[in-house]
C-alpha cells in the first residue's frame, strides 16, 4: 500500500485561455445590456490587454508592428461602437 498523494488534475493552458476567453465575454455581454458607454469603454480596456500581452505571449520578433495593428484595428472597433446612437451597438462589427 502506497503512502504517495495521488497526482492533482493539471490544469491546462488551454483550460485557462479558455476561462479567460468566457469571462472577457460575460463582461461585454454585460457591459453591452448596461450601456453604451460601458461597452466602449469595456471593449477598449479589453483592446488595450490585447495589444500589451499579445507579442509576449506568441514570442512574435517584432512586437511594435504587431501592437500598431491590433491599436489601429481596436480603435476602429470602438469608434465602430462608440458612434452609434441607437441600438444594435455591435451591428458595424463583423461576424468573422
Amino acid at each position: 500500500m502506497s503512502t504517495e498523494p495521488e497526482p492533482r488534475p493539471r490544469i491546462t493552458p488551454s483550460a485557462h485561455v479558455a476561462g479567460a476567453v468566457s469571462t472577457v465575454g460575460g463582461v461585454l455581454a454585460l457591459a453591452a445590456a448596461v450601456s453604451p458607454e460601458l461597452l466602449t469603454f469595456a471593449i477598449a480596456a479589453a483592446v488595450v490587454a490585447l495589444a500589451w500581452g499579445w507579442a509576449g505571449t506568441l514570442a512574435l520578433p517584432t512586437p511594435r508592428g504587431s501592437l500598431g495593428v491590433i491599436v489601429v484595428g481596436g480603435l476602429a472597433l470602438v469608434l465602430a461602437v462608440g458612434t452609434r446612437q441607437e441600438g444594435p451597438w455591435l451591428v458595424w462589427v463583423p461576424p468573422r
